[in-house]
């Protein structure tokens, strides 16, 4: 046994009062230390909001790019005031295995946390919490460019029709596995060492040499990634 575990819990009224949720062991009366509590536990909606750039794109804006807000961004900022309305932003952090955990905690909206957050999951947590009178909570996990591939967990894939390729190419080189470990390595390794030489051929005025060949999951419609 490594310490993990899993609790379900039957469904539960909707409660804006914040809660302490506390999670005991059966060795808490010996050790009365051997607990954790969780404070201001909501009840309520809970959405995941994953995507590519559209999904990402902040309510204040690209921080490179000043021009490219949303409408009446300043305004919707100063207004966003809603301790039931929480998002909980994912860090960008590439893996080849599932993580357990990672580096984000729960915020409620204000003016100081939304500028930086999701302008399409604000808009629409916001609409769900006038309408429904409930607390929302918003996980927002995307990335801006990502394929869908990366999303997919190998056991994804088993049994789609049409995406058996995809599947083989994925099995193919799962960094989980030693084979799979070992050959994706030796890509990277092919990749370095061109980046290498083009830099020394470059310089002195040869060709740009060929880059190596990289494995690719098949095109899709149109010839387009998907």
């Amino acid at each position: 046994a490594n310490g993990s575990w899993k609790l379900f819990l039957a469904p539960l009224a909707p409660s804006s009062d914040g809660r302490a949720f506390t999670v005991t062991s059966d060795r808490a009366v010996e050790q009365p230390n051997d607990r954790t509590v969780l404070s201001d536990v909501l009840v309520g909606e809970v959405w995941f909001c994953s995507g590519q750039s559209n999904m990402e794109f902040p309510m204040g804006g690209l921080p490179w790019d000043a021009t490219r807000r949303i409408k009446d961004s300043e305004k919707e900022i100063a207004a966003a005031k809603y301790p039931l309305l929480r998002h909980f932003k994912s860090p960008r952090k590439a893996s080849d295995v599932p993580l357990e955990d990672v580096n984000a905690k729960w915020e409620p909206t204000t003016p100081e946390t939304v500028a930086n957050k999701s302008a399409v999951a604000y808009v629409f947590g916001e609409t769900l919490l006038k309408e429904l009178k409930v607390p929302v909570g918003l996980i927002d996990c995307s990335w801006g460019g990502t394929r869908i591939e990366p999303w997919i967990p190998l056991d994804g894939y088993d049994g789609a029709a049409g995406l058996e390729e995809e599947a083989a190419a994925a099995k193919e080189y799962d960094f989980a596995k030693p084979e799979g470990r070992a050959k994706l390595n030796q890509v990277l390794k092919g990749v370095s060492d061109w980046a290498d030489g083009f830099g020394r051929l470059t310089t002195n005025g040869f060709p740009y040499p060929a880059m190596p060949t990289l494995p690719r999951p098949p095109l899709g419609h149109a010839g387009l990634y998907n």
